[in-house]
C-alpha cells in the first residue's frame, strides 16, 4: 500500500479542525475537518444564540467555517470541467440546473467564461440555493434533455 503524503498523514487527519466564523474569528476546535459536511447543523459542539451551520470546509487550513443558515444560500456557482452534450453554445444558455441528485433543479443562466479559459463556467440561479458544495456535479437540463454539466468549484 502506498504511503500518503505528509499533508494527509495520520497526524494531520486526526487533528481537531479549527471552527471559525465567516470573518475568520476562531470559535473553538472540533473533530477532524473531514467529519463535517456543508450544511451540517448538529454535532458542531459550539454554543451560540442561534443555530450555526457548516458553511465551508478548508482542508488546507484545517478549518471549518460556520455561520447562520441564511449564509448557506448561494446566488450561483463557479464550475470547472464544463462538458456539453453536443456542440457548445455560442453564448449563455437558460436551463434548469440540478446541484445534487435529489435536487429538484432551479432555473438558471449558464455562462461559459468569456475570457478564453476553456472548461470554466459561471451559473446564476433564479433563486439562491442551499448546499452548493465543491466537488459535486451540476447538471443542466432543458425539459428531460441533458444539455451538459460541470463539477462545482464553489459559490459565486
Amino acid at each position: 500500500m502506498a504511503e500518503l503524503p505528509d499533508r494527509y498523514g495520520e497526524a494531520v487527519l486526526s487533528k481537531p479542525a479549527r471552527l471559525v466564523d465567516a470573518a475568520g474569528s476562531e470559535l473553538g476546535e472540533g473533530q477532524p475537518y473531514y467529519r463535517y459536511t456543508v450544511g451540517q447543523r448538529r454535532g458542531l459542539g459550539l454554543a451560540a444564540k442561534s443555530p450555526l451551520f457548516v458553511l465551508a470546509i478548508e482542508p488546507e487550513e484545517n478549518r471549518v467555517v460556520v455561520g447562520p443558515e441564511e449564509d448557506l444560500l448561494a446566488p450561483g456557482l463557479r464550475g470547472e470541467r464544463l462538458h456539453w452534450i453536443g456542440p457548445a453554445p455560442a453564448g449563455p444558455v437558460e436551463a434548469v440546473v440540478r446541484i445534487r441528485s435529489r435536487h429538484p433543479g432551479v432555473p438558471a443562466l449558464v455562462r461559459p467564461r468569456g475570457d478564453g479559459t476553456p472548461g470554466i463556467v459561471e451559473i446564476d440561479f433564479a433563486e439562491p440555493q442551499r448546499g452548493v458544495t465543491p466537488g459535486q456535479a451540476a447538471v443542466f437540463y432543458r425539459g428531460t434533455r441533458v444539455l451538459g454539466g460541470c463539477w462545482i468549484q464553489g459559490r459565486l
